[in-house]
């Protein structure tokens, strides 16, 4: 059972609806529950196969976590804890199973009654709409390892020096601009919060670049209204142009 990007981008994801799969809903996370589940999603992102190691290639996704990046108990409790999050299974336990053979994981209570099993290719479709429930710029669409490694060669340099906005901070100046409670923040889920901050440093661009062309300030291209601003995909320029997609990376 796969869920195409599409469906995923327009069904599921505007609403902040469950996304089914086999005996599963899966829920995006909400913004108060980040901070536990961060630096898993950031470590599940990870291409084992542009890692260089053969051995790598030929793991299932489940495999590479448990034996590679989750080797370390702190982060296999993180990934424990994402999966129980999103299911909305915190009351249940899972227990790892791996040997030489196989690989999965068993959602269950104490006893394992009504015990449900999630294989290395649940894992990965699991996982999948996870990252795109929680990771705004996520895609699963092929990248040439190439294009990638210039892409993000590009945005490593252009942000280089931007100064890190704290969370605590962002959050305040969602309350400050749209007048809602800190709770209210905090149950709006990741993906939608980053959106709409997104979306209020976007209209205080624009109120500042308008005012600038107003007062006889010229630009090169119209100032873009905010509300129709659609969100860009960073790869989509490198197939676009391809050669004057090298020549701006070679100009930072």
């Amino acid at each position: 059972m796969h869920i195409e990007e599409t469906e995923l981008l327009e069904k599921y994801l505007p609403f902040d609806k469950p996304v089914p799969y086999k005996d599963f809903l899966i829920s995006p996370i909400k913004l108060r529950d980040m901070y536990d589940v961060q630096e898993i999603l950031g470590l599940l992102q990870v291409d084992k196969n542009n890692l260089g190691e053969i051995a790598f290639i030929s793991m299932s996704k489940l495999r590479f976590m448990l034996l590679v990046i989750c080797s370390e108990e702190k982060y296999q409790f993180e990934l424990c804890l994402l999966l129980q999050k999103a299911l909305s299974m915190e009351n249940k336990i899972i227990q790892v199973v791996i040997n030489d053979k196989t690989e999965y994981l068993i959602i269950g209570d104490n006893v394992n009654e009504h015990a449900i099993k999630i294989t290395s290719d649940d894992f990965d479709e699991i996982i999948r709409i996870i990252l795109y429930q929680n990771i705004l710029d996520y895609t699963d669409r092929y990248i040439d390892p190439d294009v990638k490694r210039m892409t993000d060669e590009y945005y490593r340099l252009k942000n280089k020096g931007a100064k890190k906005v704290p969370i605590e901070h962002k959050i305040t100046c969602v309350q400050l601009k749209t007048g809602m409670t800190k709770e209210a923040i905090w149950d709006l889920t990741i993906r939608n919060f980053y959106q709409l901050f997104d979306i209020l440093v976007d209209e205080s661009d624009y109120i500042a670049a308008k005012t600038a062309e107003f007062n006889g300030v010229q630009f090169k291209s119209p100032v873009e209204h905010w509300a129709h601003k659609a969100r860009k995909d960073k790869y989509a320029e490198a197939f676009s142009d391809a050669d004057a997609f090298v020549e701006k990376i070679q100009s930072v």
